[in-house]
């Protein structure tokens, strides 16, 4: 009944009472699945939004995680570079006392 007030308020159509015809009978039964399959693919609209957020937000913990690993890995490479250095350094040194 609301929808047909509706359409007659907007659309200035002017129908029978639903229990009086058919016809707006089917026509309330049309308007409410077209409502209803509207609100239902505006929520799978929303909900896509939702898990391609969900999606990016797995993805991008997932960077920061391989992030974190690389620069650990970085970091000991650096150690190691840095040991190499001193090593050399110490080698060095001591080539140079042997030579003197």
């Amino acid at each position: 009944m609301e929808v047909i007030r509706y359409l007659e308020y907007t659309q200035d159509l002017h129908a029978t009472p639903p229990h009086a015809d058919t016809f707006s009978i089917d026509l309330v039964m049309f308007v409410s699945k077209l409502v209803e399959s509207q609100d239902q693919e505006q929520r799978v609209t929303c909900l896509s939004k939702t898990k391609k957020t969900e999606e990016q937000s797995i993805a991008l913990v997932g960077l920061e995680e391989e992030n974190t690993k690389l620069k650990s890995s970085v970091q000991q490479m650096v150690g190691f570079v840095y040991k190499i250095k001193d090593s050399y350094d110490a080698a060095e040194k001591i080539h140079l006392q042997i030579e003197e």
